[in-house]
């Protein structure tokens, strides 16, 4: 595979491709290097080797967790989709605090490679922002970050002056969604899994258009089953339909509800 996207700009410093091997390669055998530092590296290097798939272990949304093969033309296609949505530009500032073990991390990794990002990489606390001091413009945190972080005077306020944030992992619990709503700067939630490479669908927070409805993206088509279980149609990220074990509720074509799981995962 002649990959695409091989350049990558980490905390301000632009690395070509053999600049990423050279430091993926440091790091790595590095003894200093900490185990969330070693997962951002190994991902590196998968990214930049030939092979045109790449293995990921799902969470359990479709069915039992189990490993399977994307193709890293398909992670670039959903970059591309969450980009479009909102309007990435060259050359923000992405912060980085999910761990690049799982699905939401990789693809804040593949998002800066495909937008030009400077990557802003820290350790995945519970309260990431406590170590930050630049301007962020985008980030993607779980609901136990937001409400850790919201819980802290310093964080709280840097906080509020991402542009962007997109929150996922799990449910945004009703208090929690409560002071998002008291937020000035811009707060989403996604839906989404391993196996769509990350969300197909966002729901606004805050602001004047927060209806608690989640909307599909852009080349995505859902539906529901016999069992009012969502699937996914999005043949941009995988080859096949998706059928998932979420409850869902339609209010129009690709706008719904998620009710809860129908096996209680």
């Amino acid at each position: 595979m002649n990959i695409r996207f091989s350049t990558l700009k980490i905390n301000g410093i632009l690395y070509d491709e053999t600049g990423l091997r050279r430091q993926s390669q440091k790091k790595l055998t590095d003894n200093k290097t900490t185990v969330w530092e070693k997962s951002f590296w190994q991902f590196i290097q998968i990214w930049l080797e030939k092979s045109a798939e790449i293995s990921l272990k799902t969470s359990g949304s479709t069915g039992k967790s189990k490993t399977l093969i994307a193709s890293k033309q398909q992670m670039i296609n959903s970059a591309k989709m969450t980009g479009e949505y909102f309007g990435f530009d060259e050359n923000i500032n992405a912060l980085l605090c999910l761990s690049a073990d799982y699905i939401a991390g990789k693809m804040m990794i593949v998002r800066a490679f495909v937008w030009g990002f400077n990557l802003l990489i820290v350790e995945p606390t519970s309260n990431p922002l406590q170590s930050v001091g630049a301007t962020i413009d985008f980030v993607a945190m779980v609901p136990m970050q937001v409400a850790t972080t919201l819980e802290d005077e310093k964080s709280h306020n840097a906080f509020i002056k991402i542009t962007t944030c997109i929150i996922g992992g799990a449910a945004v619990s009703k208090d929690l969604l409560e002071k998002i709503k008291a937020l000035p700067n811009k707060c989403y939630a996604t839906f989404g899994m391993t196996e769509t490479l990350s969300h197909i669908a966002i729901q606004v927070l805050n602001g004047v258009c927060a209806d608690g409805w989640y909307y599909g993206l852009k080349g995505v088509h859902l539906d529901t089953n016999q069992r009012a279980c969502l699937t996914i149609d999005a043949p941009h990220l995988h080859g096949q339909s998706l059928t998932t074990n979420d409850l869902v509720e339609f209010k129009t074509k690709n706008i719904f509800r998620f009710l809860g799981r129908i096996d209680n995962v």
